[in-house]
C-alpha cells in the first residue's frame, strides 16, 4: 500500500496516508471484517459455560474375612469290616 501511494505522490504523503488509520486499503478492510466476526463468535460462546464437578465416593476399607480352614479328622470314612460280596449282587 505504501509503494502504491508513493508512486502517485510524495513519499511523505504516502507514509501519512498509509499509517493514519483513516485511509485503509481493501486488505485492511477485509481483516477488520474478519476480526469483528471473530469477536461476535467469542461473545456468543461465553454464556455457554459448562461447569463440571467430580465428587468421589467415600472409600471404605474393611479387613478381609477370616479364613476357615477345614479340619480333617483322621477317619474320613467308616472302615468296613465285611469283605465285598463275590460275585456282586445283580438287580433283578
Amino acid at each position: 500500500m505504501l509503494v502504491t501511494r508513493a508512486s502517485h505522490g510524495s513519499l511523505i504523503e504516502a507514509v501519512k496516508l498509509t499509517f493514519d488509520g483513516a485511509h485503509p486499503c481493501a486488505l485492511c478492510e477485509k481483516i477488520e471484517v474478519g476480526r469483528k466476526g471473530e469477536k461476535q463468535q467469542e461473545n456468543s460462546a461465553l454464556p455457554l459455560k459448562i461447569e463440571l464437578f467430580f465428587e468421589p465416593a467415600p472409600v471404605v476399607l474393611r479387613p478381609p474375612a477370616p479364613q476357615r480352614w477345614l479340619s480333617v479328622s483322621p477317619l474320613v470314612a467308616q472302615i468296613r469290616t465285611q469283605p465285598p460280596a463275590i460275585p456282586p449282587p445283580r438287580l433283578g
